[in-house]
């Protein structure tokens, strides 16, 4: 829908003097006009039987003339087992429901006006001149719909111990489908692409809440909240595609990731590291003091050398070459989550939270990139330094070239020789890729409530202090400054390490006074 603002001083009504230029200016507003209609009902029957339906239509101006309305319905119930006779028999329980839920949700977050021929101008040459004009600029789409989100939850709510125990644990399906996006159309057409409905995703998963009263005495109490959760979101279709390689963004602006139909999102893309060329893969020339590759040695470059990185030979044809490329991480968790302990003992508090994460890989952009230590006057990351490096120079400051020597210097060496590091090296590889998992102390605070006794003479009702420190201290083998990252906004490419700055660790002190 479109609407015409116009103003008197814009078409020269203010400005009637005969012979003057009038300037003519129309402005159209981005509207986004949306119609819904909503209703809901609610029942229950002996506090033991729940049901809850709604339905939802909405019609959007963002959408064609065929499809502007949306039907967006939706249903919970729940059993409250635990008021049953037979559960209350076995002396169990003291809660017990289970619950189930269905509801459909539609998405219109698109730019206005992706259904209409909208027209740009252009300039066009006319013999020794040009000419303005107006072109479409799109290909209209009368068929664009509301994009739709299905999904199912299925739970039960325990409770045992007086309520001392209660374990939530919840299955979630979650499948978007008519997936409002670009899609690639033949060129012949006079565009590269076209808003359409295409696609369908997928997410599944479990989550599981625990709560426990650890201790509870007069003067102490120790509390328990436990959260776990296992995701995964995988493609279930593409529009022309099975798959297809998407780009980060960092230094190398080389495809990274792979998007693939039934396989999740974040997948890292590359070459699977598997060592350092040795001297055993080569021949050596005692007089030129030159290695030569062994017939059947897989290579990347021909002047490959012994301490130069060694790939896997994916499709065994002899050559590193993109063809062996594959997936090589994972930035997807198997689980994650995260525990929070809350201590009290007369007026004292305490409160430590953790959060973990497991199973997850980061890629390390930061490290590959910055590892490129042939560089000329360039400084390079401590991964590769002396300790971990492929030496060709001894502590005499000699070159060495003889097979024994070279094997004796660089015993358990895991990173390439400099050689193999300089500016052209850019090969995205499985050593970049690192567990992220991780279990963070992401805060403890400690707080005194003062006694109400003592608040009423100077007439405060509360008064607490309290101390909070945050990030106290992350466990993990990740080299990097925070396994908790991912620095590109692309939602394809999870979990990549691309000159991110760690978390930063901050103590907060506060009163809360109520008068």
């Amino acid at each position: 829908m479109f609407s015409n603002n116009f103003k008197s001083d814009d078409i020269g009504l203010n400005d009637m003097s005969l012979g003057q230029a009038r300037t003519n200016k129309s402005y159209f507003n981005n509207d986004d006009v949306l119609l819904s209609f909503f209703g809901r009902v609610n029942y229950s029957y002996a506090d033991k039987y729940l049901f809850t339906a709604s339905l939802r239509a909405d019609a959007s101006s963002k959408f064609g003339a065929n499809e502007k309305w949306g039907v967006f319905p939706s249903a919970s119930a729940a059993w409250r087992l635990g008021e049953e006779d037979f559960i209350k028999n076995l002396d169990i329980f003291s809660d017990l429901k289970f619950r189930v839920g269905y509801g459909k949700a539609g998405n219109n977050r698109i730019p206005s006006y992706g259904s209409l021929p909208l027209y740009g101008s252009i300039t066009y040459p006319n013999g020794s001149l040009t000419e303005s004009g107006y072109a479409p600029n799109q290909i209209p789409n009368k068929n664009l719909k509301w994009e739709s989100n299905n999904t199912l939850n299925i739970g039960l709510d325990f409770g045992f111990l007086n309520q001392r125990i209660t374990v939530a644990p919840e299955f979630y399906l979650n499948r978007s489908s008519d997936l409002l996006l670009n899609s690639r159309v033949p060129t012949s057409s006079g565009w590269n692409y076209m808003l359409r409905n295409i696609g369908e995703t997928q997410n599944m998963g479990v989550d599981l809440a625990i709560n426990t009263v650890n201790i509870e005495k007069k003067d102490f109490r120790w509390t328990t909240t436990l959260n776990l959760s296992h995701n995964k979101y995988k493609i279930v279709s593409l529009a022309e595609e099975q798959s297809f390689l998407v780009e980060s963004g960092f230094g190398y602006n080389q495809k990274d990731y792979i998007v693939a139909v039934g396989q999740q999102l974040g997948q890292i893309y590359g070459f699977k590291t598997v060592g350092l060329y040795l001297t055993d893969d080569f021949n050596y020339d005692e007089n030129t003091g030159k290695y030569t590759r062994k017939d059947g040695v897989a290579y990347k470059n021909e002047t490959d050398q012994p301490g130069h990185w060694k790939f896997e030979d994916v499709n065994g044809d002899g050559v590193i070459n993109d063809d062996d490329r594959t997936i090589i991480g994972k930035a997807a968790p198997v689980f994650y989550g995260g525990m929070n302990n809350t201590f009290s003992y007369k007026n004292f508090d305490l409160s430590i939270f953790l959060n973990f994460s497991i199973g997850n890989d980061v890629f390390n952009a930061t490290k590959l990139y910055n590892s490129l230590g042939g560089k000329t006057n360039k400084n390079a990351l401590a991964a590769i330094n002396s300790a971990n490096r492929w030496m060709t120079i001894n502590a005499d400051g000699q070159r060495v070239t003889d097979p024994s020597e070279l094997n004796a210097m660089n015993m358990g060496k895991t990173v390439a020789a400099y050689t193999d590091l300089e500016d052209g090296d850019k090969h995205i590889h499985s050593w970049g890729v690192e567990d992220g998992s991780f279990l963070r102390i992401n805060n403890i605070t400690l707080g005194y409530t003062f006694p109400k006794v003592m608040l009423k003479k100077i007439f405060v009702q509360n008064l607490r202090l309290y101390a909070t420190a945050n990030n106290i201290y992350t466990f993990t083998k990740y080299s990097g400054l925070d396994p908790e990252v991912s620095t590109r906004g692309n939602g394809m490419t999870p979990g990549v390490d691309w000159g991110a700055y760690p978390k930063s660790r901050s103590f907060v002190f506060g009163l809360n006074v109520t008068f």
